[in-house]
């Protein structure tokens, strides 16, 4: 079994290697860079990977860069996830962005700059929307409510809904250079 840092930084290789022939040319260095696999830090560089500047970087040459730790260098930044929010007067949010918690009800109100003096975090209304909502027009001072139930807005009530939650695809790479794998392992055989 390989261990996962191995994995991540042999398929780091692999994207980077976009031919399949086992090395990678500073042409593929560079769709690399362009495409945001790897950022290429002050200092280090496809010159400092090409150990005998022959101008590809072997498996050999990606291995011991690996095992020199600077690698990590020349990940993209750390991956974030940004929730989005918005609001619905008379109406409910749609099916799948809910707000789903009281705590991200809090956030969320929070976020749109919703202010709030009281809570009812647990009710179960039919008048009311499933999930976070104050009353309608309502941004200032307002009361501010968690539904469980399976309620219907019935134009009374601003729901609060998530809109989307995007991130950056580099999770798995930023969980390596996280990790000290890449300073104890070689990447391929």
């Amino acid at each position: 079994m390989i261990p996962e840092g191995r994995r991540l930084w042999h398929s780091l290789f692999s994207q980077i290697d976009s031919d399949n022939s086992g090395v990678v040319t500073h042409d593929e260095w560079d769709a690399a860079v362009q495409k945001g696999l790897i950022v290429e830090a002050s200092g280090i560089s496809f010159s400092q990977i090409d150990l005998n500047n022959d101008g590809i970087i072997t498996v050999h040459e990606w291995n011991a860069a690996v095992q020199s730790g600077f690698m990590a260098l020349l990940l993209p930044p750390a991956p974030s996830v940004e929730a989005t929010y918005d609001f619905a007067d008379g109406a409910n949010c749609g099916q799948g962005l809910e707000i789903v918690s009281p705590e991200a009800c809090k956030a969320a109100a929070d976020t749109l700059g919703i202010t709030y003096g009281r809570t009812n975090m647990k009710g179960k209304w039919k008048q009311t929307p499933p999930g976070c909502f104050v009353h309608k027009g309502c941004t200032q001072g307002c009361s501010l409510h968690f539904g469980t139930g399976n309620g219907n807005n019935n134009g009374n009530f601003r729901a609060i809904c998530n809109v989307a939650q995007a991130t950056t695809t580099t999770e798995p790479i930023q969980r390596l250079a996280a990790s000290n794998e890449a300073d104890k392992v070689n990447v391929m055989a």
